[in-house]
């Protein structure tokens, strides 16, 4: 029942790779191992335009491109300035912070490549405005005319296994299909070098180069003002019957979740510490307050579309309960702390949810979606609740 578990599994299932035209949601750490470390040498740079000598060293992650030296992750504003275009309007793709959209199809010359645009900043963003993270050429694709040229020679069509192996090492990982042998060459999360070769041909048939960590990602200012959604925010002047209106009576005071932080500051919680630490848009974070000597864990939701102060975004859920935060909390329709099961099976009774009775101990009785739920605990011994929790996540 804990849904900080279910948040995890979620974001795990986004850190797949998509089909075309889905996003996901990407956190990379640049930590590299030592064998890679130890194998890094001084990046050489190219300018958008510029001849450059392609760098001999793999995870400096440049490539020569249909001529040009390349080094990704690169501003697509220079991606584009070396002739290439996008095969559709990008301007119109909006990209939240660590986000990236796959695939885009660029043409130049009639040569033709994918490549995945990606969002360093901490600002929602139009991709137009983002990075070029990945670029990977198939065969057919080289069909049309181009050309990948990485370190050490390898070159997309010419090179054999033997070739990339001899340049590069052992891969870090390979996949032996029946049309391909496939070598990973990985540097870190979001870092890798994946080539495959035709079992027919014996040469290099793609080529895909993916670096989603920025070297130098653009800082961005908080504003002391608050984000529009949260001075409009209301408090509802009564709970209601509706379970799902995420209506809950905390502690005393009336909240609709999530709730701006400063509400829960003006009925008297406060922050243990922080809440000057920057949220990027449409992100969250962790923070403790405290009233009473209770604390109140939560989490911190930024909507909007800039970044923001800890202190100027949304909490997203209360709980309450014997082994929580020891503080009043109740529902609508009148479910609290001092419910029993029969009372709580009442109010379930004509909803949608799901009865948890695998644990000795305690009965779960949760309705809604996933982060977007209420969940009461029944204490099997004493057959009153145990803990109340609501929580929406947007």
């Amino acid at each position: 029942m804990n849904k900080r578990v279910m948040l995890i599994a979620l974001c795990l299932m986004l850190c797949a790779w998509p089909v075309l035209a889905e996003e996901a949601q990407v956190t990379p750490e640049p930590q590299a191992t030592a064998e890679a470390q130890a194998a890094a040498e001084p990046q050489a740079t190219a300018e958008a335009g510029q001849t450059a000598a392609l760098s001999e060293n793999l995870y400096d992650f440049q490539m020569e491109l249909c001529g040009d030296v390349i080094t990704l992750p690169m501003k697509l504003s220079e991606f584009t300035a070396l002739g290439w275009q996008a095969d559709g309007d990008l301007s119109a793709v909006q990209l939240e912070p660590n986000q990236y959209s796959s695939i885009n199809v660029f043409t130049k010359d009639g040569a033709e490549i994918y490549a995945s645009i990606l969002n360093t900043s901490m600002e929602v963003k139009p991709a137009t405005e983002c990075m070029v993270g990945e670029i990977s050429m198939d065969s057919y694709q080289a069909e049309k005319g181009g050309s990948i040229r990485l370190a050490k020679g390898i070159e997309f069509g010419v090179s054999s296994r033997e070739d990339v192996e001899a340049a590069y090492g052992s891969p870090s990982s390979v996949y032996e299909g029946e049309m391909y042998y496939q070598m990973s060459y990985e540097f870190d999360s979001y870092q890798d070098v994946v080539i495959q070769v035709d079992n027919e041909t014996k040469v290099v048939s793609s080529i895909e180069m993916r670096n989603f960590v920025d070297p130098n990602p653009e800082t961005a200012q908080a504003s002391d003002e608050p984000p529009q959604s949260v001075k409009d925010y209301v408090a509802p002047t009564e709970l209601g019957s509706d379970m799902l209106s995420f209506n809950v009576e905390y502690d005393g005071a009336l909240y609709h979740m999530p709730a701006p932080l400063s509400a829960f500051e003006a009925n008297g919680w406060a922050i243990k510490s922080g809440g000057d630490e920057v949220v990027p848009a449409r992100g969250d974070t962790r923070l403790e307050l405290i009233k009473n000597n209770q604390t109140l864990r939560v989490w911190l939701y930024n909507d909007s579309d800039s970044v923001a102060y800890a202190k100027n975004c949304f909490v997203t859920g209360v709980r309450a309960g014997v082994n929580d935060t020891d503080v009043s909390i109740t529902l609508p329709g009148g479910l609290n702390r001092d419910s029993t099961l029969e009372e709580v099976e009442a109010a379930f009774a004509g909803l949608e949810f799901t009865k948890d009775e695998s644990s000795e101990y305690y009965t779960y009785f949760e309705v809604g979606e996933p982060l977007q739920d209420v969940t009461v605990c029944v204490d099997n011994e004493t057959g009153k609740v145990h803990s109340i929790e609501v929580e929406y996540m947007p």
